[in-house]
């Protein structure tokens, strides 16, 4: 084959990988500091999603160039995945809204759990082990399935009156449940 070319923006962003990591946290926390200040909070809202697409939009376009050469587990893991982050949020809250069960318990083991991931995660680097990735992977999607749960509930029994961080907590949520999702899915055939 034929080459692809890639927008400078994706270029960059796979290149200066901890550039783009530094940038998406600071988001993040900028977003999360916004969240209680009126009008600010919208404009942070947007400016974290905004900035979430281009830093994982890296991982979209290795996916879909891994599956056109039959290189992945499914044929359309980023369409895949999509689909089971939407029906695993749709179903997880809708367990928590119909049970009005508090899984607010849940709490420090789901911090335990982000810390524990982080940690493997940086491992990883390290180690380069496929095997290790996935398990990773597989940890995170429970992870990130238990804290849609605990979000929903938080935001269902605490009377949550800010709309736009409990926004923030729930993309976070699912927007890492689809990147665990995707790295199973995008994993090599062998």
């Amino acid at each position: 084959g034929g080459s692809v070319e890639v927008s400078p923006i994706l270029a960059f962003t796979m290149n200066h990988w901890i550039v783009s990591m530094v940038v998406y946290l600071g988001a993040f926390f900028a977003a999360n500091f916004a969240r209680r200040i009126r009008g600010l909070n919208l404009v942070a809202l947007f400016g974290y999603t905004f900035v979430t697409g281009v830093f994982i939009a890296p991982s979209l376009f290795i996916a879909t160039l891994m599956a056109s050469q039959g290189a992945t587990v499914t044929a359309a893991p980023v369409r895949d995945a999509f689909v089971l982050s939407g029906l695993a949020f749709t179903g997880l809250t809708a367990f928590v809204l119909v049970s009005k069960k508090d899984f607010s318990f849940l709490g420090a083991t789901l911090s335990m759990g982000l810390w524990v991931v982080l940690g493997a995660m940086l491992l990883s680097f390290f180690f380069q082990s496929a095997v290790f990735s996935l398990a990773i992977a597989s940890v995170g999607v429970l992870l990130f399935g238990g804290y849609i749960l605990y979000d929903t509930s938080k935001i269902l029994h605490d009377g949550e009156d800010d709309a736009i961080g409990a926004a923030l907590r729930l993309f976070l949520d699912v927007v890492n449940l689809f990147l665990m999702l995707l790295r199973i899915l995008s994993s090599r055939r062998s």
